[in-house]
């Protein structure tokens, strides 16, 4: 028997469509995800180089607020993705003592908790990106009293401004009175200071000192939020097309 029909449907292309459609929910909530991660390593990426690195400074000219002392504090932030599209950017117990005083934007005075004075490094005892060259116990086991193991270079004295500094003292080669070659300690031969001893200012001795906090983990983040926003329109494109 002979009919006549039209058939209506839609295209494979709307089918398909539709189908993505069905998907997305779960294929939204997975970019979601995704891009959070991203931001999450992005952003410990940023403050690691741009706050923890290079010389110490206001953030111009290649310095950062914090710069880089050891390198324990930019090692030791991490980022951590803890749960659907959250984290957590900061540091471990490995830092604990010092990383909020440091990354926090709090002000913290410190004082000694055993000894009678902090050894803050000064001058000659700090390297171009302001990171200590030698610690109190290494200077003093070789500079300090030669009955004690050291070559007695050391010394603490309180200086005109009245700060107590620690010094390692110049050396020149001499004789004794028997001939016998030694060390001795250098004076400076002309200018100001003719007649003194030679020295390297090493350590200042304070009751305590003041760390301004440099705010640098909230600022760091701030400075990714914009960059957060693009990762998920990014993300949600690759869904959608």
């Amino acid at each position: 028997m002979a009919t006549a029909a039209v058939k209506i449907g839609l295209t494979p292309e709307s089918l398909n469509v539709i189908e993505r459609w069905q998907e997305a929910p779960a294929l939204v909530a997975t970019a979601i995800d995704d891009a959070v991660t991203q931001w999450l390593e992005e952003t410990a990426a940023h403050i690691q180089l741009n706050k923890l690195s290079g010389p110490a400074g206001a953030g111009e000219g290649g310095s950062s607020p914090v710069g880089l002392r050891s390198g324990d504090l930019r090692r030791d932030l991490h980022a951590d993705h803890d749960g659907f599209a959250t984290g957590t950017i900061g540091t471990t117990q490995a830092t604990a003592a010092y990383a909020f005083t440091i990354l926090g934007p709090s002000d913290s005075a410190i004082k000694p908790k055993a000894a009678r004075h902090l050894w803050v490094p000064i001058a000659d005892n700090l390297g171009p990106s302001k990171q200590m060259r030698m610690t109190p116990r290494e200077l003093y086991q070789q500079h300090g009293p030669k009955n004690q193991g050291g070559d007695g270079r050391m010394s603490i004295f309180t200086s005109k401004a009245g700060n107590k500094v620690v010094v390692i003292h110049g050396e020149q080669r001499g004789t004794d009175d028997e001939g016998n070659a030694i060390i001795v300690h250098g004076r400076y031969k002309r200018g100001k200071k003719k007649g003194q001893r030679r020295g390297k200012l090493m350590f200042v001795l304070k009751d305590e000192v003041v760390v301004e906090g440099s705010d640098a983990l909230a600022s760091g983040v701030n400075e990714m939020l914009t960059r957060g926003v693009e990762i998920v329109n990014e993300k949600l494109g690759e869904v959608f097309g």
